[in-house]
């Protein structure tokens, strides 16, 4: 572990990130679904898209456009 914080102090001190971030929102849920033709989502359902994106995300494949549009099929298919 010492080596890992003398490399992270090393990159700090360079002024080198040590960690990204990338995140995805209500926008992109809405323009999935305006893009794919599906139905209007209610503001609701795209909270519950966006918590299902986040719960239940493979980590090994993280967030994608696919999926993405997954879960607003599987949101929609619940409405019936």
């Amino acid at each position: 572990m010492e080596k890992v914080n003398a490399i992270l102090e090393a990159m700090e001190k360079a002024g080198y990130k040590t960690s990204i971030s990338i995140s995805w929102g209500a926008e992109d849920v809405i323009s999935c679904a305006e893009n794919n033709e599906r139905e209007e989502l209610t503001p609701a359902e795209i909270y519950d898209v966006l918590t299902l994106l986040e719960s239940k995300h493979d980590a090994n494949i993280g967030v994608n456009w696919d999926n993405i549009l997954y879960w607003i099929d599987d949101v929609i298919e619940k409405r019936k």
